[in-house]
């Protein structure tokens, strides 16, 4: 049986790696927050042991002999986290996005090529059957296909008042929620050529990627609470004639809640999102929050 620990475990996303812990049968034996409300573990892991000094817990993970350390603190945290758990030697399983800049990614891989300690990050909604189907679909259609995504999550006040709010800590909202997309994109098209169009407010987000092999996407973000939620992928060829029915993966609440479990199970058996798989997306992502326009030579 792995062992695992946390860190964020009093975080919004803590429960579903916990969660997922249990339902690949791990034990959480240590857990780490500088907030106490994490009654929650009880109902899973009885025996975990919680502190909320970091040094405490630094030394829990060692004497409890630990395999994986799940990252759940904030976005802009995530890199301090990662390469302190890898210079203990421990495998690294972080929330998205991994980070929020390239030179903190070129960070942690140097961390990494250092460690006995490897580094994944959770992108669920790679895992989603809905998504694994765009993909199959769009691939097959190899040249001249225009993807058009609506993204709309709606979020209450908290959302803007915690460090969501904040694009300094978040990366704001292209990378927040983006991060999903714009790696779904990247992965089945490959190389961006350029992003045009782009719109970017606290609520709302909208795009157009050119990629090399001559497909485009063109993306909104929505999280205004008055929208209604809506997760939609329609593919056409560049004319606009529909090449298949709409995905709608934001129907079917008992897939989502099994996607970080699936994940999960990925990294444990070696297939789970790595460093360099997840940089064309950070690096996009930067580049977007700087406003520029960008093309290749």
């Amino acid at each position: 049986m792995k062992k695992f620990a946390i860190i964020g475990a009093a975080g919004y996303v803590a429960a579903k790696h916990v969660n997922a812990i249990k339902e690949v049968g791990g034990d959480l034996v240590a857990a780490y927050d500088v907030v106490d409300n994490v009654g929650y573990l009880d109902s899973h892991f009885m025996d975990c042991r919680f502190t909320n000094q970091a040094a405490e817990f630094s030394d829990l993970i060692d004497e409890l002999e630990v395999d994986y350390v799940s990252i759940c603190t904030p976005s802009y945290l995530h890199v301090l986290g990662v390469i302190s758990m890898l210079a203990q030697n421990k495998n690294v399983i972080c929330e998205k996005p991994l980070c929020l800049y390239p030179n903190e990614l070129d960070a942690i891989q140097d961390a990494e090529s250092k460690s006995k300690g490897t580094v994944n990050t959770i992108l669920q909604l790679m895992y989603h059957p809905l998504v694994l189907n765009f993909q199959d679909r769009a691939q097959s259609l190899r040249e001249g296909v225009r993807v058009n995504i609506q993204y709309f999550s709606p979020r209450g006040d908290w959302y803007f008042r915690s460090w969501k709010g904040n694009d300094l800590n978040s990366g704001g909202l292209i990378t927040n929620i983006g991060i999903h997309v714009l790696h779904l994109l990247v992965d089945t098209f490959g190389e961006v050529l350029r992003f045009d169009n782009y719109s970017p407010t606290s609520t709302h987000n909208s795009f157009d990627l050119v990629f090399a092999n001559s497909n485009s996407a063109r993306v909104e973000l929505d999280i205004c609470k008055d929208i209604a939620p809506q997760r939609v992928v329609r593919i056409t060829d560049n004319g606009g004639h529909n090449l298949g029915n709409e995905l709608r993966f934001d129907l079917g609440a008992h897939i989502h809640q099994d996607l970080h479990t699936a994940a999960y199970r990925s990294i444990l058996t070696g297939t789970g999102a790595t460093i360099e798989q997840v940089r064309p997306s950070i690096e996009l992502a930067s580049l977007m929050r700087k406003k520029k326009f960008w093309e290749k030579s």
